[in-house]
């Protein structure tokens, strides 16, 4: 783990400073361990470093600025420190306090001048007086040889070193918050001093967390922040992976504005890979410099800023760096970084051509800044040829040492344009080839004429034609023929088999499928060769996120470079779909061509839902039963089960939208209320539900292939109690309400509904009341028998709002019969300013 150098920035006098230095250096912690976070999974260390300055500097920086400053001052009594010292010390906490800076005060006291010693006079009250003036006071005492007491010392630096935790904290906090969103220049400024912090405590895990959100919040914010995406001084940066981003931090720090986004997307790639090194991960250092590059390379292109040879130019650069880079890496046993080696050769072989046909383009200046090692090779007699043949034998042995023979053949077919050994080309072919046969090694892969195929077993026959037509040549055309013969004809005794097919697809409009529905669209084909092979049936295998397989087909289909073909299917899974193989089909006959290198995708949308589900709440619930409005919008005419978890309830009707009837809800061996035949629209459900307390329930729809989960969380208030009762022998009423306290609420109307809904006449006696601690009782006279009461309340501020209230009934002989309850509106407070307002 590294070792944080804390700064304690020291003001004093020359004087004072010759005197608490020696031994305020000497005790100085040379390390200290300590919990960084409250789990105490990570540990902090750091060794301290004390400077004498006459002004403490960079205290605007958070990770310049020193932890702690010390001030130190020796006034001889009470009336010098207000006269002399208590003014400065005021202007100095003014002008340097820092929330991520702790100043502390230090007393060198002389007895002897001072007079602390004696038990009479001032100077017994001079050190308690200190205290009370300045809360964060340290007393050194200077014996009576004119040294500091080393106890006092040592006691001071045990407070300093939690000061110093405190301070870096404070400053990963600050940091923290001022980089959730990166919207301007400054905000990548205090990111990379964020990562610093981190990388000096070692915290590496961390400082890759604020880099990877860093990049993605520049990258959303980049139309706001930056004018352009290069210049033409972002061409020179290096991307060696043993140099730093020196370059382009300084231009960062001269301009204090503007800046391409590419210079910045650099420094973070350079700070990744700096910490992967840092983790001695260096396979994760190569695979952040291939991100950078591919990442990237489309929009440089697209910018215009740059020749297409000077690009050529800067991307063969780069790949002849993670060539080197991973060539160590294997040589020392470490196999992560294969995939990348073997991808920059690759690259790196197709690139180097189209560099050597742009030589004259190159001048000495160009040379210089950038690739000067690429150009030199070039330049040399037979300097591509021989640079060539070294490579691909290179990448050729690298495929044979791995077991990746058909890609170690096809690379010796590639090298035939740079040498005549066509022995070694022959012998990478039988390689690929035997693993495949069941009989004996034949000695020719070569296919001059339609002949060759006799001496060849059906299976080999197909393999060698599929090699020969990716090669070209002049095998090329009947190769093409015998894999038409194969596909036109019945193959029995031929097993599936996969191969390495450089052929890609490509959508010809835009597609935009939806799970679980048929799509149709139609695709490109891309692939090196001319020459027509018609397939029975040809399918698309793609790949989600999660590894699922969908497929789409065509029939009958032409392949040749830009043939267009139209498939049907239905993909079951929702995201970016990659594009995994294509399988050529006849009857028995499959040829599985792996896509392990296209980019292509899909993104597949979420299917509509049969049903979509809302709860609906007032802000506060009353501490009784009441409804809970459940919405149902369905698409389609179904049965839906429903379950009510975590609250007590009571079921209601499912009340349809344009009929005239409800569903009311049989209760299934789950405990589930059942719908039947509920027909498309948007529906409702009253649910009745007791809440006592704050707290949640949910509520889960189900239909027989979708369903659907609703989390609703609520809160009660427990200061309004209202209740309604009627006596039925006389035809009157009476309603009775109080609040906890005095809240200006009070009744302002009541009406009543029978149990059809109706609305009854009556009369009421005492309403308006207005509501408090104490009971209030309003009576009523009412023709017929009340099922709900409609109480309209106001409160001061407030637009009156409406409750509904189950009346219960009593006679001579019941005190009280039913449960109050309480049907709340959908939002119980309603601003004045509202209207929707609705009795």
């Amino acid at each position: 783990m590294k070792t944080l150098r804390a700064k304690i920035s020291c003001y004093a006098s020359h004087g004072v400073w010759k005197i608490v230095n020696p031994l305020l250096s000497s005790l100085a912690p040379k390390e200290v361990s300590d919990p960084f976070d409250a789990k105490q999974t990570e540990m902090m260390k750091f060794h301290v470093t004390t400077l004498h300055e006459i002004e403490p500097s960079n205290l605007d920086s958070y990770y310049l600025a020193p932890h702690i400053i010390l001030y130190f001052f020796d006034s001889k009594s009470q009336q010098e420190f207000k006269k002399n010292e208590l003014p400065t010390l005021e202007t100095f906490r003014k002008k340097y306090t820092r929330g991520y800076i702790n100043i502390q005060y230090v007393f060198v006291n002389d007895p002897k001048k001072t007079g602390t010693k004696s038990f009479f006079g001032d100077g017994s009250n001079y050190i308690p007086y200190l205290q009370l003036q300045l809360n964060d006071l340290s007393v050194f005492h200077i014996k009576s040889n004119g040294e500091i007491k080393k106890k006092d010392v040592s006691n001071a630096w045990n407070d300093y070193t939690t000061l110093i935790k405190q301070s870096v904290l404070q400053r990963v906090e600050d940091l923290k918050k001022l980089t959730q969103n990166v919207t301007k220049i400054q905000d990548f400024r205090n990111a990379l001093t964020y990562v610093s912090i981190y990388d000096d405590l070692g915290y590496y895990s961390y400082s890759l967390q604020v880099l990877n959100h860093t990049k993605k919040q520049l990258l959303k914010n980049a139309s706001e922040i930056f004018d352009c995406f290069m210049s033409r001084a972002s061409y020179g940066y290096s991307l060696d992976l043993s140099t730093g981003s020196d370059e382009a931090e300084e231009q960062l720090a001269s301009s204090p504005d503007s800046i391409p986004l590419y210079d910045l997307l650099f420094i973070l790639s350079k700070r990744v890979v700096s910490c992967y090194f840092s983790l001695e991960r260096p396979w994760s250092s190569i695979e952040a410099v291939w991100v950078f590059l591919t990442e990237n390379l489309n929009t440089i292109s697209s910018t215009g800023l740059l020749e297409q040879h000077q690009i050529n130019l800067w991307v063969a650069n780069v790949l002849a760096i993670l060539i080197q880079f991973c060539q160590n890496e294997i040589s020392m046993g470490r196999t992560q970084t294969f995939k990348y080696y073997t991808a920059s050769l690759e690259w790196y072989l197709r690139i180097l051509p189209v560099i050597n046909a742009d030589l004259d383009k190159y001048p000495p200046a160009e040379e210089a800044k950038l690739g000067r090692n690429v150009l030199e090779v070039l330049q040399e007699k037979d300097g591509l040829r021989h640079e060539m043949n070294k490579l691909y034998e290179r990448l050729c042995l690298i495929y044979v040492n791995n077991g990746y023979i058909r890609s170690a053949a096809l690379v010796a077919q590639a090298e035939r344009q740079y040498t005549h050994a066509s022995n070694k080309e022959k012998t990478f072919m039988h390689q690929m080839v035997r693993p495949l046969t069941k009989g004996p090694r034949f000695q020719n892969l070569q296919i001059p004429s339609p002949e060759s195929y006799k001496t060849l077993k059906d299976k080999e026959c197909m393999l060698a034609a599929a090699i020969h037509l990716v090669i070209g040549g002049e095998d090329s055309e009947v190769a093409a023929k015998v894999l038409n013969d194969f596909f036109s004809a019945a193959h029995p005794n031929v097993e599936a088999m996969k191969f390495n097919f450089p052929i890609s697809v490509d959508v010809t409009q835009k597609v935009n499928p939806t799970r679980g529905q048929i799509s149709k669209f139609n695709m490109k084909f891309i692939c090196p060769f001319q020459h027509k092979i018609h397939v029975p049936l040809v399918s698309l295998i793609f790949r989600s996120e999660t590894k699922n397989l969908s497929s789409i087909i065509a029939k009958d289909v032409e392949i040749f470079d830009g043939a267009t073909a139209e498939f049907e299917g239905v993909f079951d899974y929702v995201g970016v779909q990659k594009l995994f193989s294509v399988e050529f089909h006849a009857q028995n006959l499959c040829l599985q061509i792996q896509m392990t290198n296209t980019k292509y995708h899909i993104v597949v949308d979420q299917e509509i839902p049969p049903f979509t589900l809302k709860i609906e709440l007032p802000e506060y619930l009353l501490p009784n039963w009441q409804y809970a409005l459940i919405k149902l919008q369905c698409s389609q005419k179904m049965n839906l089960q429903m379950k009510v978890n975590g609250i007590k309830y009571k079921s209601g009707m499912l009340k349809l939208e344009n009929e005239s009837t409800d569903i009311k809800p049989t209760i299934n061996d789950k405990n589930e209320m059942v719908f039947e035949d509920v027909p498309e629209g948007n529906h409702e459900l009253y649910v009745l539900i007791f809440a006592q307390n704050v707290g949640s329930f949910s509520i889960t729809v189900s239909s027989e292939n979708h369903s659907e989960t609703v989390e609703q969380k609520f809160q009660v208030s427990e200061f309004l109690d209202v209740k309604v009762e009627y006596l039925r022998s006389t035809g009157v009423g009476m309603i009775t309400g109080s609040t906890d306290i005095q809240r200006g609420i009070g009744i302002q109307s009541i009406s009543f509904l029978d149990k059809n809904g109706a609305t009854m006449e009556s009369n009421a006696i005492g309403i308006p009341a207005p509501l408090g601690p104490s009971k209030r009782t309003a009576l009523f006279e009412i023709n017929g028998v009340p099922e709900t009461a409609v109480v309209t309340l106001s409160q001061e501020g407030l637009k009156p709002f409406t409750l509904r209230f189950n009346v219960s009934e009593i006679d001579e002989e019941i005190v009280e019969m039913g449960s109050e309850i309480a049907v709340a509106p959908l939002t119980v407070l309603i601003p004045e300013s509202s209207n929707l307002f609705t009795v």
